[in-house]
């Protein structure tokens, strides 16, 4: 995925927008990783976690795999479609 090494580098630095248009994907990824860093580390302090167990529901991993999958194609297709 072409463009994901600048996208989280200009991210990291604050560059939200530019992020998004080198990579949207890499750029979406990188910032959910980082939002559930932070929201684990809370988690850790305060002793409190939301975190649902999802392990139970395979039609939930379908349906996820089916996402990332189509993710991943309409990314492909606009870095194509941009030229990176």
């Amino acid at each position: 995925m072409c463009g994901s090494t600048r996208a989280l580098h200009a991210l990291t630095h604050g560059r939200f927008g530019e992020a998004f248009t080198l990579n949207p994907l890499g750029a979406a990824v990188g910032l959910s990783a980082g939002l559930f860093v932070f929201y684990a580390l809370l988690g850790r302090l305060t002793g409190k976690t939301a975190i649902p167990d999802i392990t139970a529901r395979p039609k939930f991993f379908r349906v996820l795999f089916v996402l990332v999958i189509v993710l991943i194609i309409f990314n492909w297709l606009y870095l194509v479609r941009a030229g990176r």
